[in-house]
């Protein structure tokens, strides 16, 4: 699969290339069977059952394991992150997020009064030990913690800080929209994020998983009475069936995981030895994830460089911040200004190419030499 001819996009973190398969067999729904789902002609009727089986599948996918109601269809990840984060009853307490988290969720969270940061550690996770005395000492009822950090990968402790707020009266929310088709363990939370666009589905297509027995949320749009009036507005059949598709394809991404994670070790392990790099990332990250900072050289020159002499796309961080300083790599312990203004992405998926992994690092060291010599002319 080729969409960038001799360029290799290695920024899959910030979007991947829908999958061929499943945009040839989409193109229909916008075309002969365009037919509203909510409208009551029999065409209707039978694409609102392909509506259905794609929140079946979604319900189904191993990480989540819920019910097909439970599934509540978005616009994308920043739509289902402001729905539970406005919508949710908070009844005069507050939220607790980790200091990483996703712009869709700091920025709705900063609106809720008395909302707590919580700090994260040098490995990206989040410092548990100060999420529990929050919990004890504010008046919590919303947690919401990241599954995978879409800058560094870090992987959280769902399960474990799914157990901290059972025990302190609080509810838990995920974005997994880095985790959901990448990760396989079931997720422990009240609430989660998924979006199509990182797993290979369109973009404009997410979903907000309520699970049953959470408290009911307000929806963020409103109008008709659409998916039981969780959220307002016409379905694009389209975008949902090709969501409900991508789940298809999950074992390829699962196997090429499971496939890359030692060559970006030894990605990590190359790139150590070079005395102006600090890593962001490390083995306990999720597989698709590497990400460092450069101590003496603009990030930018680097990646431009990437670009025009190797056909090599990377980037400064997630694409919603780029060119201003990581707000992840700030957060975590010990991480200078200097790191977060000067960091570097590179993220994968399944359809790029193999053979291109285990040069990158001399690229990157070429990259970095080139940008070194042409500092000093």
């Amino acid at each position: 699969m080729s969409y960038l001819g001799n360029i290799e996009n290695f920024d899959a973190a910030a979007t991947t290339p829908c999958d061929e398969r499943i945009l040839k067999k989409i193109i229909p729904f916008f075309t002969d069977q365009f037919t509203n789902v909510d409208s009551s002609n029999g065409k209707s009727r039978k694409l609102r059952s392909l509506i259905n089986q794609s929140a079946e599948k979604i319900a189904g996918t191993s990480s989540l394991q819920c019910l097909p109601e439970e599934v509540v269809f978005t616009s994308g990840g920043t739509e289902a992150n402001n729905t539970i984060i406005l919508g949710f009853p908070y009844n005069e307490k507050t939220i607790a997020v980790s200091a990483t988290e996703h712009q869709s969720i700091l920025k709705p969270a900063a609106k809720i009064p008395g909302n707590v940061i919580i700090p994260v550690l040098e490995n990206g996770q989040i410092d548990i030990v100060a999420l529990e005395d929050s919990l004890k000492t504010e008046q919590i009822r919303l947690v919401s913690v990241h599954a995978v950090n879409n800058e560094t990968g870090a992987i959280q402790p769902i399960s474990a800080i799914y157990k901290l707020c059972k025990q302190y009266g609080a509810f838990l929310h995920t974005d997994a929209s880095q985790y959901w088709g990448k990760e396989k363990n079931l997720l422990d939370a009240d609430y989660v994020t998924i979006s199509g666009h990182k797993v290979h589905a369109p973009k404009g297509i997410g979903s907000l998983i309520i699970k049953s027995g959470s408290p009911e949320i307000s929806p963020l749009l409103l109008g008709g009475g659409h998916q039981k009036g969780r959220r307002a507005g016409t379905l694009p059949t389209p975008l949902v069936v090709g969501m409900g598709m991508s789940t298809d394809y999950f074992k390829e991404s699962y196997g090429f995981c499971e496939k890359i994670k030692n060559i970006r070790d030894n990605m990590i392990d190359d790139l150590k030895m070079y005395g102006n790099v600090v890593m962001n990332t490390d083995s306990s990250c999720q597989a698709l994830f590497f990400n460092f900072s450069l101590t003496d050289i603009p990030a930018s020159d680097v990646i431009a460089h990437m670009e025009k002499q190797h056909g090599i796309i990377i980037s400064r961080g997630s694409a919603c911040m780029e060119g201003k300083e990581s707000h992840v790599i700030a957060g975590m312990k010990g991480k200078t200004t200097e790191n977060a203004c000067n960091s570097i992405r590179i993220s994968w998926s399944k359809f790029n190419k193999t053979c291109n992994f285990t040069s990158l690092p001399h690229m990157i060291e070429n990259s970095i030499v080139e940008m070194k010599k042409e500092s000093f002319i």
